[in-house]
């Protein structure tokens, strides 16, 4: 007899086998993607609880779009951006997820906030955001703490400051498409480089709060939210490790931005997620579903709703597709 604990270690190699298959044979580009996609936490907002409320939900034609961008396929169909005319969207949405025209990076940008911040209040926590700004004379242009939080460490407030960047960015593609996480922690150096000064000049710890657009994020915000956690843990009587898991989730749906999720009314009206999947190259979708970033179970849930069959016969035909 095998116990359980040998198949799974047995299952593990395999995927991470896969998962090396499809990495070696990958771009630079896709290197930088599966790296940052497989982060610890990255894959989290697969898995939230679709809820309106919390803005946790993405309705049918932002999903499709939102899997086909996560699994590296053209989210763009060889169009132009709407907001830079003069700009052809790329295969794998890194424009589409970093244009700085038309609000949606800061659209982005706040819902990260607002999500920090809320999180800090209920772990009873004062929090102030969008402060810094004018508080000393030779840094009167800067504002470094998009979420100030009092009494954070040994006495002294922490300046979060919230940042997004892409792996696929030309600065960070070398080291990204080697090194999982490497925007991100260049991320921080760029915001350590920028604000120490004026926090000190404050009194005020620099925390920078870096992620990826797939959802990397880097060891100073890791390092912030698992402390953030230890709180939550004790105020609301849950393990530390479901407290992680639903704080990354909330943050990481606020990733695939409103102008990237656009491009389903444009490209995707209707194109049904089953048809797009069946044509993606079988180690490409086994590799992605063996590391855990997507399920049977979740895309067969959403094409459910489309297709209006049942969600374990769009599970079973799935699996047959992919002959798995």
């Amino acid at each position: 007899m095998h116990s359980g604990l040998e198949y799974r270690a047995l299952s593990a190699k395999i995927d991470d086998t896969q998962f090396n298959q499809l990495f070696n044979s990958s771009s630079l580009a896709d290197r930088a993607r599966l790296l940052s996609i497989s982060s610890p936490h990255a894959s989290s907002w697969l898995s939230v609880v679709p809820s309106e409320g919390l803005g946790l939900h993405l309705n049918p034609d932002q999903f499709q779009v939102a899997i086909k961008w996560w699994l590296g396929l053209d989210t763009s169909g060889g169009s132009l951006c709407s907001l830079c005319p003069d700009t052809v969207l790329d295969p794998l949405g890194h424009h589409a997820s970093t244009c700085k025209r038309g609000g949606d990076a800061v659209f982005r940008h706040n819902r990260l906030r607002d999500v920090v911040a809320e999180s800090c209040r209920l772990a009873h926590l004062s929090v102030k955001v969008e402060a810094g700004n004018n508080l000393t004379p030779d840094h009167s242009h800067t504002r470094p703490a998009d979420v100030l939080v009092q009494n954070w460490s040994r006495g002294r407030p922490a300046a979060f400051d919230i940042c997004v960047t892409s792996p696929l960015n030309t600065l960070t593609l070398s080291e990204a498409g080697v090194c999982a996480g490497a925007a991100a922690q260049a991320g921080e150096v760029r915001k350590h480089s920028a604000n120490d000064d004026k926090c000190g000049d404050l009194g005020w710890y620099c925390v920078p709060l870096v992620t990826e657009t797939y959802g990397a994020w880097g060891p100073e915000a890791k390092a912030c939210f698992s402390q953030l956690a230890s709180r939550l843990s004790i105020r609301l009587q849950k393990p530390k490790s479901v407290i992680l898991h639903e704080l990354y989730g909330r943050l990481n749906t606020c990733l695939p931005v409103v102008q990237l999720l656009q491009l389903a009314v444009q490209q995707l009206q209707s194109e049904m997620v089953q048809r797009y999947l069946g044509k993606l190259h079988p180690t490409l979708e086994v590799g992605h579903i063996c590391k855990g970033l997507l399920t049977y179970h979740h895309v067969a849930f959403h094409l459910s709703n489309s297709d209006l069959k049942a969600s374990d016969m769009m599970e079973h035909e799935l699996q047959l597709k992919l002959c798995v």
